[in-house]
């Protein structure tokens, strides 16, 4: 692949009916046995994120895994046991599930939902200087705004790195909080708006032009890839 790919896919299209059939046939009796006791949302974002994965791998890999093998390092990340120069990585929020898929680099992706207000939680994760930027604006939408494109790259950044809230997050400072693309601390960095209430952060170690991104609208069309 020359640059990562983007597999997403809205919760709300899929059916119960179809949901549980794939968890049923398509999840080892260890998976089912860990995720138990999700709640029915988490349980979904769990099997969907992994769906996605394993139809990343077929479509881009060529590779055909009945059951997925998933290690994880020291801080939690996952990665895939058999193939360790594959670089994937799932997000999700509210409606939507995610998968970056990559062979040239670690990558990292963040999905949020813009309307939810977490302006409270700003003294834990950013920088006076970039607080002081995002209260400039002159109305809570903007701010909301402004607080998610620099959230979803530093939790890009820092899913791409490995070591997840591990990472200083205060020493990961954006000279422009608003920038869409660049460079910091060794990653390249891409956010950018995705359906009508969504923002989307990718990291990797190189620059490359805009990802490919592909949509599906079930588990059954994506079996059937």
């Amino acid at each position: 692949m020359n640059q990562p790919k983007i597999y997403y896919i809205p919760l709300s299209e899929i059916s119960d009916q179809e949901f549980f059939r794939y968890y049923h046939t398509n999840l080892s009796e260890e998976d089912r046995g860990i995720i138990g006791k999700y709640s029915v949302k988490r349980l979904k974002e769990y099997v969907v994120g992994r769906a996605l994965l394993k139809l990343a791998l077929k479509l881009e890999m060529g590779l055909d895994i009945e059951i997925l093998k998933l290690a994880k390092n020291p801080y939690g990340k996952p990665f895939l046991e058999e193939y360790e120069d594959i670089h994937f990585n799932i997000s999700h929020s509210e409606d939507l599930v995610m998968v970056i898929l990559s062979d040239t680099s670690p990558v990292g992706l963040d999905v949020e939902f813009v309307r939810k207000d977490y302006l409270d939680v700003m003294d834990e994760v950013f920088s006076i200087e970039e607080i002081k930027h995002i209260q400039s604006y002159s109305t809570k939408e903007e701010m909301i705004y402004s607080f998610f494109k620099l959230w979803t790259k530093k939790e890009a950044i820092i899913k791409a790195d490995g070591r997840g809230f591990s990472y200083p997050l205060k020493k990961l400072q954006f000279s422009s909080v608003d920038d869409t693309n660049g460079f910091i601390n060794g990653w390249w960095f891409h956010t950018f708006p995705l359906e009508e209430d969504y923002l989307v952060s990718i990291a990797l170690m190189h620059s490359c032009h805009s990802p490919c991104i592909r949509k599906f609208s079930s588990i059954a069309c994506m079996i059937e890839n």
